[in-house]
């Protein structure tokens, strides 16, 4: 099977990157995806579930974990950059996805300190760390003291530098290391550390501090020879990007090239490959290249991907196109899928972030430009749906992606459902499907989803059902057009066919500033 090319940036959407990763060729995958609530019910952390824009983040995170660890390798390894307020919920999918005992670490990141704040305040990020087995690869990093720690603790000198001592006994009753040496015995309860020869050879090299005033001789640790303490869970070494400073691009969210270093170094080695499907300005990508490794990222944003082609151009003075390569979603649909099936995680709560449909009940949803509701009268459903299917779904081509429901009255948002027999919803689907194969430019077919949605009462109404179209957001700078040459776009008050003049005006809209 044809792979897609690595050391690349493309400008897609995730999944379509995942997807076509193959099996198990990644080493360390750093997944930041954002998550930006749409309103203040998504902000409050104690009714989350009742958030629409919520239930389609963590369905979508689900998906996007479960290609994700399809793609790592047995010694491959997931850092998690967690978003606070749904800690809860992404460690309920990791435990699903990855496997409870797979769960290695979190990795406390601190914040600036608020000042006079009211209430309690979320004052550091957490890095979840997960692997794909318990053969995973875990470099062991050390950090150097910083110059108060070196003040504090190595407070004696000689000719030879600083040096601080240590005990040369440690607690328990070992006989074969409770022996007499250059006079002194340990304490009852006590025991040497090292062996006699071994003893001997300190003193040989003058490691040993014998105090002025007596008592048990102790160990001299040399400032110039520790390697450092191990950089271990809590990483307060590594400041946040400053506003105007070298890394600063303006980019919400952007994190320290030092904190990718440090993931990368720990989590992988020369050669690896390193995944960042979120790579926003391309930290982990530029990361990945300063260290030897291989590397593939993607995001949806031209602002983003321009600033991350723009990174790795200047940094390491090579060009796109001929030292890595840049692709917008087009060109990465040109290879193909190597999965894109996905199981049911989260046993329950899936099940609470799917949309129920009740019988002459409004939906908590509005209809907006992202989403359009329709009712469906009279007989025919099927041509009905099938007639307008392709236009709305250019439409949300054309702008932010959406869903259309058939079977919701758009003037209340109440659900009235769609009479189906088994024939026709298996009709449906093969009509759907092929009225949008006609789209052009052409968008792969399972970049769709055709969901028919069961309705209720008390119970399940035989053959009543509600009709959705789920369309992605694409990045492209393209206009779709459906079979028949026509250009729609999404409005908030349904949809707009663009004619003539207003078709050009909108391919410049698009064009790169």
């Amino acid at each position: 099977m044809e792979t897609i090319p690595v050391n690349a940036v493309y400008q897609a959407d995730c999944l379509a990157l995942l997807e076509r990763v193959q099996t198990g060729q990644v080493t360390l995958a750093y997944v930041d995806a954002p998550w930006e609530p749409e309103s203040e019910q998504d902000q409050k952390p104690e009714s989350p579930i009742e958030s629409e824009s919520l239930q389609e983040y963590l369905m979508f995170l689900s998906h996007v974990l479960q290609q994700t660890r399809r793609v790592l390798s047995e010694a491959g390894s997931l850092f998690f950059h967690s978003e606070p307020r749904l800690m809860g919920h992404i460690r309920l999918i990791l435990d699903q996805v990855f496997g409870r005992d797979n769960f290695r670490t979190d990795i406390v990141w601190p914040r600036l300190r608020a000042r006079d704040t009211v209430g309690p305040k979320s004052e550091h990020d957490t890095i979840l760390l997960y692997s794909r087995s318990d053969s995973f690869t875990y470099n062991r990093l050390r950090k150097p003291l910083s110059e108060e720690e070196v003040r504090s603790r190595y407070t004696l000198d000689d000719n030879r530098g600083l040096y601080r001592v240590v005990d040369l006994t440690s607690y328990g009753d070992r006989p074969y290391r409770q022996f007499e040496w250059k006079g002194t015995t340990p304490l009852p309860g006590r025991s040497w550390r090292y062996s006699e020869d071994e003893l001997d050879r300190l003193d040989r090299e003058g490691k040993i501090h014998r105090p002025s005033l007596g008592g048990l001789p102790k160990e001299k640790q040399y400032l110039d020879e520790y390697s450092g303490l191990e950089v271990g869970s809590v990483w307060d070494d590594i400041p946040r990007v400053l506003p105007r400073g070298s890394e600063d691009f303006r980019y919400q969210g952007q994190r320290p090239i030092a904190l990718l270093e440090r993931i990368l170094r720990i989590g992988s080695n020369e050669g690896d490959l390193i995944l960042d499907p979120f790579c926003g300005t391309g930290t982990a990508l530029v990361a990945a290249q300063a260290n030897g490794r291989r590397w593939l990222g993607g995001d949806l944003s031209p602002e983003a991907c321009s600033i991350t082609v723009s990174r790795l151009e200047s940094t390491f003075d090579m060009r796109s196109s001929q030292d890595f390569i840049f692709g917008q979603q087009g060109f990465l649909e040109r290879y193909p899928i190597a999965q894109n099936s996905y199981a049911s995680v989260i046993t329950g709560l899936e099940q609470a972030l799917q949309q129920k449909f009740f019988l002459h009940r409004p939906l908590q949803i509005e209809e907006t430009r992202h989403y359009e509701f329709k009712e469906i009268k009279g007989a025919s459903p099927v041509n009905r749906i099938k007639d307008a299917a392709d236009e709305y779904v250019v439409a949300f081509l054309n702008s932010e992606g959406g869903r259309i429901y058939w079977g919701i009255r758009d003037s209340d948002r109440v659900v009235v459902g769609v009479r189906l027999t088994y024939a026709q919803r298996d009709e449906i689907r093969r009509v759907v499907t092929e009225k949008l194969t006609k789209i052009q430019p052409a968008v792969a077919p399972t970049a769709y989803r055709i969901e028919l949605h069961q309705v209720y009462d008390q119970d399940v109404i035989p053959d009543l059902y509600v009709v959705e179209i789920v369309v992605p957001r694409v990045s492209s700078t393209e206009l779709y057009f459906t079979g028949k040459g026509d250009a729609w776009v999404k409005t908030d008050g349904g949809k707009k066919r663009l004619m003539g003049p207003e078709i050009l005006e909108e391919y410049r809209r698009r064009l790169p500033k």
